[in-house]
């Protein structure tokens, strides 16, 4: 009777599931729709990069503890929370956190051509990024992860 399993379930709280999925389900529009574009550049890096932190909102969804976020030094931007509670996604984190400044330049339009092959690179990377997103919002979503980001089976980084 004593059955030994070594899955252990945690509660899953349903509205964190639709706020996670929700900003995932954007981030995957925003990302078939950078696919698309056919500009110079810089409108497909800036939807990658968008897609990529509507990913690190999915991500900060499951792993940061619910109500306000508390400022910690040194972590007051979504790729510095993520490198905090979600460290198997710093290497993501900190790449996206690197093209941070890049990204308003080219919304103030003081950077008008991205090169193709920075384009393609940010394409693979956000890629990446929605890819370990939805494979932590699915733990959760089982009951493998816990809303402290402690996860049962060994859920990592390219899970």
């Amino acid at each position: 009777m004593n059955s030994k399993r070594s899955n252990r379930s945690h509660p899953v709280d349903p509205h964190l599931v639709h706020r996670s999925r929700d900003l995932l389900d954007r981030a995957e529009v925003l990302f078939d729709d950078a696919a698309g574009i056919t500009d110079d550049g810089a409108e497909r890096f800036r939807q990658f990069y968008l897609a990529a932190i509507r990913a690190a909102g999915a991500i900060l969804a499951v792993y940061e503890p619910p109500g306000p976020v508390r400022r910690r030094r040194n972590a007051r931007d979504a790729w510095s929370r993520v490198k905090a509670v979600a460290p198997q996604y710093a290497e993501l984190a900190e790449y996206f956190g690197g093209l941070s400044l890049m990204r308003s330049r080219v919304e103030a339009g003081l950077v008008r051509q991205v090169d193709d092959t920075l384009c393609a690179r940010v394409e693979r990377r956000a890629a990446e990024f929605l890819d370990a997103a939805d494979a932590s919002l699915l733990a959760y979503e089982q009951g493998r992860l816990s809303v402290s980001g402690a996860v049962s089976d060994g859920l990592g980084a390219g899970a």
